[in-house]
Formats: structure tokens, C-alpha cells, sequence
């Protein structure tokens, strides 16, 4: 059941990757959102959460 799950959340996880990669918006756009992604989490990441 675990790796069900871990399967899925994989599958998941690099589907999510290409939908932005693929996504009809400009690569100067798409590195934009992702630099703001993942700058705003990183302080949660630090912390632990």
C-alpha cells in the first residue's frame, strides 16, 4: 500500500514538473513563478515545517 502511494506521489510529482515546463507561458515567465515558488518556501524549509 505504501508504495502505491509513493508511486502515485511520484507520478504526481513529475507530471506537475512538465505541465510547467510544457505550460504556454514564456521560459523568462516560467523561471519568474518558479524563482518566486521557491524563494517564498524556503524560509519554511529552513524552519523545519
Amino acid at each position: 500500500m505504501i508504495g502505491r502511494l509513493r508511486a502515485g506521489a511520484k507520478f504526481f510529482t513529475i507530471g506537475l514538473a512538465l505541465g510547467m515546463l510544457f505550460a504556454p507561458s514564456s521560459g523568462a515567465d516560467l523561471r519568474e513563478r518558479l524563482r518566486a515558488q521557491i524563494t517564498g518556501n524556503l524560509p519554511g524549509v529552513r524552519a523545519g515545517e
